[in-house]
C-alpha cells in the first residue's frame, strides 16, 4: 500500500535538480559511478527521480532534433510563466 502511495507521489524540486545533475554527469563522462549509486540507494525518491529522468532521456532521443530543442523551450517558458 505505501509502496504504490509512494511511487505516485511528487518528486520534490530538489531531487528533481540533483537527478538531472547526475544525468548531464554521466552524459559528460565526469559521474562517479559509486557515488551515483549511493545517492540513488539514499532514498526511494532518488530512485524514482532517476528513473523518470531516464525515461524522459528515452523518449527524448527518438524526437527528430528540428522538434526536440522547440519541445524543451516551450516546456522551460511554461515552468517560468508559472
Amino acid at each position: 500500500m505505501f509502496g504504490t502511495l509512494a511511487a505516485s507521489a511528487p518528486i520534490a524540486r530538489k531531487v528533481l535538480a540533483a537527478a538531472a545533475h547526475w544525468h548531464v554527469e554521466v552524459k559528460c563522462g565526469s559521474a562517479d559511478p559509486a557515488a551515483l549509486q549511493a545517492w540513488r540507494d539514499a532514498s526511494a525518491e532518488h530512485e524514482r527521480a532517476w528513473d523518470l529522468l531516464q525515461r524522459m532521456d528515452g523518449q527524448l532521443g527518438t524526437l527528430p532534433p528540428a522538434l526536440a530543442l522547440p519541445a524543451l523551450q516551450a516546456a522551460q517558458q511554461r515552468r517560468r510563466a508559472t
